[in-house]
């Protein structure tokens, strides 16, 4: 059938550039159509949660906040018999872990994918309640409500600006603090590259950036908060050799002077730490 103002006929080389034109056309509809959704499960998210915090003031950002509220100097982390067993599974995650890191020094976490690292790294920084033993940060348990700081190995960062997502949590942050941090992070050649700058707008997820690039904008934006304790999860997992090697000098410049623990497959990314232990099937060696 031939359709009204279409060739009849089209050659390869035409049919194969109108194909790669294609989803370029369409990507602005389907990041409205992403965005769209994601503000629908994020209002759907918010009615679930009114009921809970109703009389008891605002949500508290557990993951991320404000400098204010990140006064207190570099604490230990202390895990006394710390076993986590997860439904469904034979095996604990962790049996019986005992650990103990000084105020601003930096562990190593190595071991096979299935090991617990994740685990360990998660009750270590007080999003996650071991089955049985208790996590200490400075002598209070991690019950108190105490967070660390998470460098993952995707970091999310929202759809925005750069100053919007370098000042998230901190809207009082100067555009001379964040250009200092993206110094930093050695992010500022990148910057001065992109069209507005400060102002740039960027997809859900560092869209626009690459792998190594959003995450550079990730520790830039962890420079920029005076989080003492600092969560690193595999940071270089998905970038290749060179991108690795680029950015272990601003990663170990923003560990300097906290308390950190950092997991990761790299022999160089653990060169950073003080020490290293290994995991094997839960349990700490080293």
């Amino acid at each position: 059938m031939h359709a009204p103002l279409l060739p009849a006929h089209i050659d390869a080389r035409r049919a194969v550039f109108v194909l790669l034109l294609a989803p370029e056309f369409f990507l602005p509809l389907r990041r409205y159509a992403a965005a769209y959704h994601q503000g629908q499960e994020a209002i759907a998210a918010a009615e679930v949660l009114q009921p809970l915090t109703a009389g008891s003031g605002a949500i508290r950002a557990a993951a991320i906040a404000p400098r204010s509220a990140w006064t207190r100097p570099a604490p230990s982390v202390q895990l006394e018999g710390v076993t986590v067993r997860f439904a469904g599974r034979t095996r604990p995650a962790l049996r019986d872990v005992e650990l103990y890191l000084p105020p601003r020094r930096v562990l190593g976490v190595a071991g096979a994918s299935g090991s617990g690292k994740s685990t360990l790294l998660r009750v270590a920084g007080g999003w996650l309640v071991p089955t049985e033993g208790v996590t200490w940060l400075d002598g209070r348990s991690t019950a108190d409500g105490h967070r660390a700081l998470l460098i993952g190995q995707q970091p999310y960062l929202f759809a925005g600006t750069v100053a919007q997502t370098l000042a998230l949590g901190q809207p009082d942050l100067s555009p001379q603090q964040m250009w200092a941090a993206i110094e930093s992070a050695q992010l500022g050649p990148v910057l001065r590259r992109l069209p507005d700058g400060l102002d740039t707008i960027l997809g859900e997820r560092g869209w626009g950036l690459s792998g190594g690039e959003a995450q550079r904008l990730a520790i830039a934006r962890a420079f920029l908060s005076s989080a003492t304790l600092l969560i690193v999860d595999e940071p270089t997992a998905h970038l290749d050799r060179d991108t690795e090697q680029s950015l272990l000098e601003p990663l170990e410049r923003l560990l300097r002077g906290r308390t950190a623990l950092i997991a990761s497959h790299s022999a160089q990314v653990l060169a950073i730490s003080d020490h290293v232990v290994e995991l094997e099937d839960g349990t700490i060696h080293g």
